[in-house]
């Protein structure tokens, strides 16, 4: 039986997920319908609003994130 890895909730073939050169990332997150409404009243396009925050976040602190990210590559390469 193949190797299988996982993409999202989805499992594929090992070779067919290696074949996948995407370097886009999703982000989902579960509310309640009372939660979404009152999210959606103070922020009407809530993908753009989380995108700026994203945006916001990652310039003001660069190098924390990229420490960070470096750091958790260094740990899952260790991890193999």
């Amino acid at each position: 039986m193949a190797d299988l890895a996982r993409i999202g909730s989805f499992s594929v073939p090992e070779s067919e997920a290696s074949m996948e050169t995407s370097r886009e990332r999703v982000i989902s997150i579960v509310l309640n319908e009372q939660e979404w409404q009152a999210f959606v009243r103070l922020h009407p396009q809530p993908v753009t609003w989380l995108r700026e925050r994203i945006h916001e976040t990652i310039a003001v602190e660069p190098l924390t994130a990229l420490s960070a990210a470096a750091a958790a590559s260094t740990r899952s390469a260790t991890t193999r």
